[in-house]
């Protein structure tokens, strides 16, 4: 549900993206992801927590800005979760849980 800008303004097509840098390949260390895609990591056993809390609040603010329900935009981001990603009711809660573990969290960028 991408809003429609008009061609030519700030976010017209000229800043619309036209790869998923996530999922891109065959551009080396050109993208910042440095050729490595979500799928090839998640197919080496990459889990990846998604905080449950922070959807529902980024659902509602989608959902406001374009005259839709916070349930059905939360449902369509839950549904079109990346490979091996896991809803956690607080993300904080599972990582800090994770690190107890024995776990290290990278954050880069």
């Amino acid at each position: 549900m991408t809003p429609d800008f008009p061609t030519g303004t700030a976010f017209g097509d000229l800043c619309r993206p036209t790869v998923n840098i996530d999922e891109a390949q065959g551009h080396g260390t050109a993208l910042p992801n440095f050729g490595q895609t979500i799928s090839a990591v998640a197919k080496r056993g990459t889990h990846f927590a998604v905080c449950q809390m922070a959807s529902s609040r980024v659902a509602s603010l989608i959902a406001a800005s374009v005259g839709a329900t916070q349930d059905a935009i939360y449902k369509e981001l839950t549904a079109n979760l990346i490979p091996n990603a896991h809803m956690v009711a607080s993300g904080v809660l599972a990582v800090t849980r994770a690190q107890e573990y024995g776990y290290t969290v990278l954050s880069a960028g």
